[in-house]
């Protein structure tokens, strides 16, 4: 790419083509950065052209590998080094040591199996209570946990709710769709939507202390993940309503975005969270290790990038200080160049950018991606057995 360009006097940014290809050295960092996905500049001629859609195809996901085969291997590294540590516990464990680990194993597992039998029966009997004195809470229980027709239908009406909920958000947002739709009718939807979702709130608060998943304890729902979800999507209505009637004057869409939070009513939703949350404690230990290094890298080509540029006019001040040195370093981490005219100590901090430091910076995310992913394989393993 450098041969084609060396010539070209197309100037982009107060620099020409040929200043910045006129050299192998000077051409390395910006065909690098191309490498690695990002095009700061697009002013190529159609030979140029030919090349970078050569590269697209080919040579971009060929540099990629390194970085995939990177993070698996430290991944991999990792789990064999943990293997070692605990094998060379149990082989440094005496005859007298492994007989007493057992034996506390055998009675702390004794103890939590009587404890949990222990709270079943307990549960099953204040559950006979239920039934026997609050009839009617046992009749919303099995509603609101739908196993009833009833329940089952309302639970696919909450969920339609739900999504018109957020594109009406949406849609106010955009003048077009408001006038076409008219207050009246938002206003109107909004209501009923808050008077449903209020009706489903207080209906799980009544008859929580009748509902075994929440203990028979009402605290345990209102306190709970979707307790307090229910409980934010509808109080900002009724603190906006009480704000109306008192004279107060504010801007009513502030409160009206809270409805954006129940999308965290999707239970699909909630379950994607903890399967992340599975997936991070999975892999924390090498997010411990690999964040260190990340942060390394991070850190020191901030204060490379700074002590080179921070006088480079093309760079408009984005080295100035440090911490601006850091937000655009991150950004270069992210395989995102908004800066690329550097000096020539900042061009050799961008090749080692390019060849080592984003692969070196990717490996905690890929740590995270590959224990996703077995997790999901996990998943789908339980599923079937």
């Amino acid at each position: 790419q450098g041969l084609r360009k060396r010539h070209d006097t197309t100037e982009v940014d107060d620099l020409t083509m040929a200043q910045r290809y006129g050299t192998m050295f000077s051409a390395m960092p910006y065909t690098l950065v191309h490498l690695t996905g990002d095009y700061p500049l697009i002013d190529y001629d159609f030979p140029a052209k030919c090349v970078l859609f050569l590269a697209l195809l080919f040579a971009v996901g060929v540099v990629s590998v390194p970085t995939g085969l990177l993070a698996s291997g430290f991944t991999q590294e990792l789990k064999k080094f943990r293997a070692e540590e605990r094998q060379k516990r149990v082989d440094a464990a005496t005859t007298i040591e492994r007989a007493i680990i057992s034996y506390l194993r055998r009675r702390r597992l004794r103890k939590i199996t009587e404890e949990t039998k222990a709270q079943s029966m307990n549960l099953k009997r204040q559950k006979d209570i239920v039934k026997k004195d609050n009839p009617n809470k046992i009749k919303m229980v099995d509603f609101l946990e739908q196993k009833t027709l009833a329940g089952r239908v309302w639970k696919k009406v909450m969920l339609l709710l739900i999504i018109l909920n957020v594109l009406a958000v949406i849609g106010e947002s955009m003048s077009w769709v408001k006038e076409a739709l008219g207050s009246d009718f938002l206003n109107g939807f909004e209501l009923m939507s808050v008077l449903l979702f209020t009706f489903e709130y207080l209906a799980n608060v009544w008859s929580a202390n009748a509902n075994i998943r929440y203990c028979f304890h009402r605290r345990n729902y209102t306190l709970s993940f979707f307790g307090i979800v229910d409980l934010v999507t509808v109080a900002p209505f009724w603190v906006q309503s009480a704000m109306y009637l008192s004279g107060m004057q504010f801007n009513a869409f502030i409160f009206r975005i809270a409805r954006l939070l129940r999308i965290l009513q999707l239970e699909d939703f909630v379950e994607s969270f903890t399967l992340l949350d599975d997936a991070w404690r999975s892999c924390r230990e090498t997010m411990v290790a690999t964040g260190f290094m990340a942060l390394l890298v991070w850190v020191c080509g901030a204060v490379l990038f700074y002590e080179f540029e921070q006088d480079n006019p093309a760079m408009e001040g984005a080295f100035k200080d440090l911490p601006s040195s850091m937000y655009f370093t991150i950004i270069f981490l992210g395989g995102e160049w908004a800066k690329i005219d550097f000096t020539p100590g900042g061009k050799i901090v961008c090749v080692i950018y390019c060849v080592v430091g984003i692969g070196l910076y990717g490996i905690p995310i890929g740590a995270v991606f590959e224990a996703f992913s077995d997790v999901l394989a996990d998943e789908e393993k339980a599923e079937d057995e």
